[in-house]
């Protein structure tokens, strides 16, 4: 006889076999017994349990219009996107997850201000609701995996008015409160702005001047034959007269989200001078790298790299470097070491190496240091004409194997979208070292990659490896 599925309370008492009859079982008709039958459980998918009573009132699940998520409502803007201002956050992700991915504005930033206190300030000031709504329509008018035939759908939210003029309008309403940045007296105010200025300068990296010679698709509803419209703003020199201000100063060392944007911005001069091809701009102030995390002094360094590289190119400067680089390999990246790794296999046709590290935190890091070394070792001022061809080849060697890390890193953490965007950096720096015809096959297949995940323009770095 199966197992009672609900006995009556009396026969549990006793721990005896229920039959389950009604509505009295067996055992209580014969012993002229009250038979009463638990109250039903519902039960949820964790398996947890609850009693809910017959007149328990449920909540509608239908989503309801409700401006009242954010402190101002942007009138341009879809309704459907305030229900997800935080997700809308994830600008950078290659799966459009936010629970999933890695922030890629806090890639050296274990605090993770970006993705969890800037949508909070963002509910008191406005310019940074803004800002986020900017880089997000442009991100999703953008990507062709977020298109379909009545607009664009996000997480199941479809945006059937958001197009990339949408972005400019958002840019636009920045613009005043940025310029009259000299006069907030506010801490609080004076963190948001710079960090609105961060975010908007990322608009930069997708914007960039190379998309004017590429096919772009339109977004639904978009005229096809239409310009989209641009704006050009020098948010470096914002980010720049902001951090360098006297109140700014002062703030540095005592609020963290200052630190957060300060970081993110000289990440963003790392991108642009290697990609523009222009010595970074931004002030790289020393001091600011003492008290850093081991990540930022890797960020600092690249920077102050690039500069070297696009400007100065002295022999004392890259002596100093150079002598830089190893103190942060020993300080730095000594406890960053990859916890599975698996050399390419030629044989089977592999090119990349495999190689995982347990943190994007980590992944930047190693990328960024791998950068900074092959630029001083292929940019060696002291090598020269009477350099043997021996050691030039030794030298192209390793850099090419430095590239092809760069590309088996990238590969194996697709959590860390800016990953791909290092990638970039070293293949466009010295993809012509690599004259073997498989190893361009398989370039080119990161860089068609990196053009799906990112839809960043590509052209130049594509006809790279033709």
């Amino acid at each position: 006889m199966p197992l009672a599925k609900r006995p009556c309370v009396q026969c549990k008492e006793k721990h005896v076999k229920c039959d389950e009859a009604r509505p009295k079982c067996r055992r209580c008709q014969t012993r002229n017994l009250t038979c009463t039958r638990p109250a039903k459980k519902t039960v949820f998918r964790n398996a947890s349990t609850a009693p809910f009573n017959n007149d328990q009132r449920w909540v509608s699940g239908e989503i309801k219009e409700c401006e009242s998520m954010c402190l101002t409502t942007p009138p341009i803007v879809d309704p459907s996107m305030l229900r997800t201002p935080v997700a809308l956050m994830d600008t950078g992700a290659g799966h459009g997850k936010a629970q999933t991915q890695t922030h890629p504005f806090d890639l050296c930033d274990e605090k993770r201000h970006f993705q969890l206190v800037v949508p909070i300030r963002a509910r008191q000031h406005p310019p940074l609701l803004y800002a986020i709504f900017a880089l997000a329509a442009r991100h999703l008018t953008r990507l062709p995996r977020f298109k379909t035939p009545n607009g664009i759908l996000y997480q199941g939210q479809l945006l059937p008015n958001l197009t990339p003029h949408d972005a400019v309008e958002y840019t636009l309403k920045c613009i005043p409160a940025l310029r009259d940045f000299h006069t907030i007296q506010d801490d609080e105010r004076l963190e948001s702005i710079i960090a609105t200025a961060v975010i908007l300068r990322q608009l930069e990296e997708i914007d960039d001047d190379e998309d004017d010679g590429e096919e772009r698709q339109g977004t639904p509803g978009e005229n096809p034959g239409e310009s989209r419209p641009k704006t050009k703003v020098n948010f470096l020199a914002i980010i720049d007269a902001v951090l360098r201000s006297a109140p700014s100063q002062t703030l540095f060392g005592r609020r963290s989200l200052i630190q957060a944007a300060y970081w993110m911005a000289v990440r963003q001069e790392i991108f642009h001078s290697f990609t523009r091809r222009h010595p970074p701009q931004m002030t790289l102030e020393p001091e600011y790298g003492q008290g850093a995390s081991n990540a930022n002094k890797i960020v600092l360094h690249t920077a102050q790299v690039a500069k070297w590289r696009l400007s100065d190119r002295s022999e004392q400067e890259w002596l100093r470097l150079q002598k830089q680089g190893e103190q942060l390999d020993k300080e730095a990246l000594v406890d960053i070491q990859p916890f599975f790794t698996r050399q390419a296999d030629r044989s089977n046709g592999e090119i990349f190496p495999i190689i995982w590290y347990s943190s994007a935190l980590e992944v930047t890091s190693i990328q960024l240091s791998l950068i900074a070394k092959m630029v001083l070792m292929a940019e060696n001022p002291f090598l020269s004409q009477s350099t043997t061809r021996a050691r030039w080849r030794e030298i192209e060697n390793e850099v090419r194997r430095m590239i092809l890390d760069l590309c088996g890193i990238s590969l194996c953490h697709p959590a860390c979208p800016p990953a791909l965007v290092h990638t970039a950096f070293g293949m466009e720096l010295y993809g012509d070292f690599f004259t073997d015809h498989y190893e361009r096959l398989a370039l080119r297949g990161v860089v068609e990659k990196f053009r799906d995940a990112r839809a960043w323009p590509v052209k130049k770095l594509s006809s790279m490896f033709q």
